[in-house]
């Protein structure tokens, strides 16, 4: 999935793309994302100037223009919880290569 991103929306090459870690690449698709973001709202505000008049005061807003692109809400993670998410990932890691096996596998 993270390829499509990679090399459509953010136009990166081969080799832009695989030697970025994974938090370089989240932060330029959020950047990316607020960046179309701002840009559908700007065109909404444009849009809703240019038809007002014709269609009388009130009727289109800005709002009912740009809602049908704006991204559904989801349950978000906030920084901190991937933060610690993270923390335990690694220190589980360190422990299974000090360990020298996992014993919570079983096989």
């Amino acid at each position: 999935m993270a390829k499509p991103i990679a090399y459509g929306h953010l136009k990166l090459k081969p080799n832009e793309f695989y030697e970025m870690d994974l938090n370089d690449f989240e932060d330029m698709r959020t950047a990316h994302e607020q960046a179309e973001t701002e840009r559908r709202w700007e065109m909404a505000y444009w849009v809703c100037n240019m038809i007002s008049p014709h269609v009388g005061k009130g009727k289109v807003s800005v709002n009912s223009l740009v809602k049908p692109f704006l991204p559904k809400k989801e349950v978000t993670r906030t920084k901190e919880e991937c933060e610690n998410f993270f923390e335990d990932f690694y220190k589980q890691r360190k422990e299974v290569m000090e360990d020298g096996n996992d014993s919570r596998v079983s096989g």
